[in-house]
Protein backbone atom coordinates (compact mmCIF):
# COMPACT_ATOMS: atom_id res chain seq x y z
CA UNK A 1 0.00 0.00 0.00
CA UNK A 2 1.33 3.42 -0.88
CA UNK A 3 0.67 6.73 0.87
CA UNK A 4 -2.06 7.74 -1.60
CA UNK A 5 -3.94 4.47 -1.05
CA UNK A 6 -3.56 4.84 2.72
CA UNK A 7 -4.99 8.38 2.62
CA UNK A 8 -7.98 7.10 0.64
CA UNK A 9 -8.55 4.36 3.21
CA UNK A 10 -8.26 6.83 6.11
CA UNK A 11 -10.80 9.19 4.53
CA UNK A 12 -13.48 6.51 4.73
CA UNK A 13 -13.12 6.39 8.52
CA UNK A 14 -12.76 10.14 9.02
CA UNK A 15 -15.98 11.13 7.28
CA UNK A 16 -19.18 11.46 9.22
CA UNK A 17 -22.50 11.43 7.41
CA UNK A 18 -25.57 13.32 8.51
CA UNK A 19 -29.26 13.14 7.79
CA UNK A 20 -31.00 16.32 8.90
CA UNK A 21 -34.71 16.93 8.64
CA UNK A 22 -35.34 20.50 9.75
CA UNK A 23 -37.79 20.59 12.62
CA UNK A 24 -37.97 16.80 12.88
CA UNK A 25 -34.61 15.27 13.73
CA UNK A 26 -31.11 14.24 12.76
CA UNK A 27 -28.90 11.18 12.56
CA UNK A 28 -25.08 11.07 12.38
CA UNK A 29 -23.19 7.94 11.35
CA UNK A 30 -19.84 6.81 9.98
CA UNK A 31 -18.23 3.74 8.49
CA UNK A 32 -15.94 1.92 10.90
CA UNK A 33 -13.49 -0.96 10.73
CA UNK A 34 -14.56 -4.53 10.09
CA UNK A 35 -17.34 -3.51 7.71
CA UNK A 36 -19.30 -1.93 10.53
CA UNK A 37 -21.27 1.29 10.72
CA UNK A 38 -21.25 3.38 13.87
CA UNK A 39 -24.46 5.16 14.78
CA UNK A 40 -22.99 8.26 16.44
CA UNK A 41 -26.10 10.30 17.27
CA UNK A 42 -29.80 10.17 16.60
CA UNK A 43 -32.44 12.54 17.85
CA UNK A 44 -36.08 12.98 16.95
CA UNK A 45 -37.15 16.49 17.92
CA UNK A 46 -40.77 15.34 18.12
CA UNK A 47 -41.03 12.11 20.07
CA UNK A 48 -43.18 9.05 19.36
CA UNK A 49 -44.06 10.00 15.78
CA UNK A 50 -41.89 7.43 13.98
CA UNK A 51 -39.20 9.96 13.11
CA UNK A 52 -36.34 7.98 14.67
CA UNK A 53 -37.33 4.86 12.76
CA UNK A 54 -37.58 6.83 9.50
CA UNK A 55 -34.15 8.38 10.11
CA UNK A 56 -32.68 4.89 10.60
CA UNK A 57 -34.40 3.67 7.44
CA UNK A 58 -32.91 6.59 5.49
CA UNK A 59 -29.43 5.82 6.86
CA UNK A 60 -29.74 2.15 5.88
CA UNK A 61 -30.86 3.19 2.38
CA UNK A 62 -27.72 5.34 2.09
CA UNK A 63 -25.30 2.59 3.15
CA UNK A 64 -23.02 0.76 0.77
CA UNK A 65 -23.93 -2.87 1.43
CA UNK A 66 -20.32 -3.95 0.80
CA UNK A 67 -19.22 -1.80 3.75
CA UNK A 68 -22.08 -2.53 6.13
CA UNK A 69 -22.07 -5.91 7.81
CA UNK A 70 -23.31 -4.56 11.13
CA UNK A 71 -24.59 -1.30 12.69
CA UNK A 72 -23.60 -0.49 16.25
CA UNK A 73 -23.63 2.33 18.77
CA UNK A 74 -23.89 3.05 22.46
CA UNK A 75 -26.67 4.32 24.67
CA UNK A 76 -26.39 5.63 28.19
CA UNK A 77 -27.23 3.16 30.92
CA UNK A 78 -29.72 5.64 32.39
CA UNK A 79 -31.46 6.36 29.07
CA UNK A 80 -34.30 3.84 29.27
CA UNK A 81 -36.31 5.61 26.54
CA UNK A 82 -33.46 5.19 24.03
CA UNK A 83 -32.96 1.56 25.03
CA UNK A 84 -36.66 0.85 24.45
CA UNK A 85 -36.49 2.59 21.06
CA UNK A 86 -33.45 0.60 19.92
CA UNK A 87 -35.08 -2.68 20.97
CA UNK A 88 -38.33 -1.73 19.21
CA UNK A 89 -36.57 -1.12 15.87
CA UNK A 90 -34.54 -4.33 16.06
CA UNK A 91 -31.26 -3.58 17.80
CA UNK A 92 -29.92 -5.95 20.40
CA UNK A 93 -29.11 -4.00 23.56
CA UNK A 94 -26.25 -5.85 25.20
CA UNK A 95 -22.90 -5.61 26.89
CA UNK A 96 -23.04 -3.07 29.66
CA UNK A 97 -19.83 -1.05 29.82
CA UNK A 98 -19.27 0.67 33.16
CA UNK A 99 -17.94 4.24 33.07
CA UNK A 100 -17.86 4.48 29.26
CA UNK A 101 -19.27 7.98 29.47
CA UNK A 102 -18.21 10.74 31.84
CA UNK A 103 -21.63 10.50 33.51
CA UNK A 104 -21.69 6.70 33.79
CA UNK A 105 -22.10 3.43 32.00
CA UNK A 106 -23.54 2.56 28.61
CA UNK A 107 -24.91 -0.35 26.66
CA UNK A 108 -23.66 -1.52 23.28
CA UNK A 109 -26.42 -1.68 20.68
CA UNK A 110 -25.97 -3.92 17.64
CA UNK A 111 -27.99 -4.82 14.54
CA UNK A 112 -26.89 -6.89 11.56
CA UNK A 113 -27.24 -5.07 8.24
CA UNK A 114 -29.49 -7.88 6.99
CA UNK A 115 -32.00 -7.04 9.75
CA UNK A 116 -31.58 -3.28 9.32
CA UNK A 117 -32.69 -3.53 5.68
CA UNK A 118 -36.12 -4.54 7.01
CA UNK A 119 -36.67 -1.43 9.13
Amino acid sequence: MNKKELKKKMKKYEESHVIFWKGYGHLIWRYDTGNTVQLCDIEAYKKRQGIGKRLLRQMVNNLNSDDAHCIYGFTAEKNKVAQAFYKAVGFTVSLKIDDLYKKGGAYLIVMPYSRAKKI
